[in-house]
């Protein structure tokens, strides 16, 4: 009797086991095929969300040692700010400096960290009422009023907040901070996340929904643009003097941090039996908000100053500008590169005495400008502007190109990035729109573009304190369009 009713209990042990066991595989199962393709590793990578939910952990562990996933997802916010994949990050937690023996003040601990690492207090809100991560997610939904946001979190805690924030009606996308180096960690909080799939569920059924105060604020850009000027015109360095001579643009010259150096020689064109002076000015600014942003404005430098030496051309001349300068470490020695180059080129179509009886007529000259008109704490929008004079052919060709990279990462701007943050339909309607006022107050014909076409049509795009500017070559849009066009589009970026 006894060992029947041992077997009976052994049998009803592992009926439970196997019961528990299929629970914890089956939540574990649904939670990570829910998150397929929605958690992504790399910043490059994962798509555009106004606001960032960093589900908090303590700096400190409760047997007080240092807590590596603290570090982890302040990094990896850090990251997503700074690609400017997200604009706000809500700092979630909770305050246990009073309840627990190691306790600490969490949402209060990510703002530190991150203010450490540069990001503006006025982009992180504190949210105390995320002691659990189901509390976090509700509060996104009916108090922030959420439909979309990137979770910040080890891999495994992000896919269980993209389940919970699926059930309530939040399109969320996880960006995964690394796990502890420390193996034991690891292993102690993936067994703990099994449990907590569990739970989840249990509190979905039957917990009721948490209640929280009324927020007040909004997710806005509360910080006012800085550091812009106005729009560049241009031909800046072409002016000349009574005598002819080039004359130092004297707007420019009273940028602070505009460096300019001038170089001349005299050119032969063999065809026409003619020589001249050629000339090149550069204009760029000294200092760079950070190297890669230098990296970038020096490499658009690279390939438009060129333009300025296309006069009488050859295979020799185009080998040895296609070589370019080396990457240097300063502007000054960005300059002086070009001008050892400009010399060398100099050489090969220069005067000597067998030219002595050419007639010398008016000389052509480039011009290069790089400076910065806007800046915020994620970007730094710079003109680059080339313009070529031919024999006093009033600037032609010449156009400038406006660029607007991310400080941290030295990617640019682009057009897919705009559109995936606002409307076509509405920013056909406002480019439309600008483009009629403008033709309009310059006498200019219409081209008869719609909306959709003047987008597509803009050789590029780039952020100012006024809004967004789509600029135009010449000729790129026609109809009397021969100058190059800059439309302002008044929408916060």
């Amino acid at each position: 009797m006894e060992k029947q009713v041992t077997k009976k209990l052994l049998f009803i042990g592992f009926g439970c086991l196997f019961a528990i066991g299929m629970t914890v595989l089956i939540c574990n199962v649904v939670v990570t095929a829910n998150s397929r393709g929605k958690t992504f590793d790399n910043a490059s990578d994962i798509p555009y969300n106004k606001v960032g939910l960093l589900l908090a952990t303590s700096p400190i562990t409760p047997g007080g040692a240092h807590n590596y996933y603290f570090d982890n997802r302040i990094k990896a916010a850090d990251e997503l700010y700074k690609a400017g994949k997200i604009e706000f990050i809500i700092a979630s937690g909770g305050d246990y400096t009073q309840t627990q023996k190691n306790g600490c003040d969490e949402p209060q601990a990510i703002l530190d960290s991150l203010e450490a690492r540069g990001i503006p207090a006025n982009r992180i809100i504190l949210d105390y009422d995320g002691t659990r991560t189901l509390n976090s997610i509700a509060k996104a939904k009916e108090i922030y009023n959420l439909d979309s946001l990137t979770l910040i979190s080890q891999k495994y805690h992000n896919e269980r907040a993209i389940y919970l924030a699926n059930k309530y009606g939040i399109h969320a996308i996880g960006y995964n901070a690394q796990p502890s180096p420390i193996r034991r960690n690891r292993i102690k909080n993936t067994l703990r996340e099994y449990l907590a799939r569990v739970k989840m569920f249990i509190d979905l059924m039957f917990a009721s929904d948490p209640i929280f105060e009324k927020w007040e604020g909004k997710f806005e850009l509360p910080e006012k643009r800085r550091n812009s000027s106005s729009l560049l015109d241009l031909f800046y360095g072409m002016e000349k003097d009574s005598a002819g001579t080039y004359l130092d643009d004297v707007r420019l010259d009273t940028i602070s941090g505009l460096i300019h150096k001038e170089f001349r020689s005299i050119w032969c064109h063999h065809a026409d039996s003619v020589k001249f002076e050629m000339s090149m000015g550069l204009y760029i600014d000294e200092s760079y908000p950070t190297v890669v942003v230098r990296n970038v404005m020096f490499e658009k430098l690279n390939t438009v100053i060129p333009e300025g030496f296309s006069y009488d051309i050859d295979e020799t001349q185009d080998s040895l500008l296609k070589r370019w300068v080396r990457t240097v470490q300063s502007a000054r020695a960005f300059i002086r590169d070009w001008g050892h180059l400009f010399n060398r080129v100099s050489a090969l179509n220069g005067y000597n005495s067998s030219f002595s009886n050419y007639s010398m007529i008016v000389g052509s000259r480039g011009c290069a400008v790089c400076h910065k008109i806007y800046e915020d704490s994620i970007w730094a929008t710079y003109i680059v502007e080339m313009s070529v004079d031919y024999h006093s052919s009033c600037g032609c060709p010449s156009s400038a190109d406006y660029y607007t990279i991310n400080k941290a990462t030295g990617k640019i701007f682009n057009l897919s990035d705009m559109l995936s943050r606002h409307k076509s339909s509405a920013i056909e309607r406002l480019i439309l729109n600008e483009f009629d006022i403008e033709t309009n107050a310059n006498g200019r014909p219409t081209c008869g573009l719609t909306g959709k076409e003047l987008i597509n049509r803009a050789n590029g795009i780039a952020i100012l304190s006024e809004g967004i500017l789509f600029y135009y070559h010449p000729y790129n849009i026609g109809s009397g369009a021969e100058g190059q066009y800059n439309l302002i589009i008044p929408i916060e970026e």
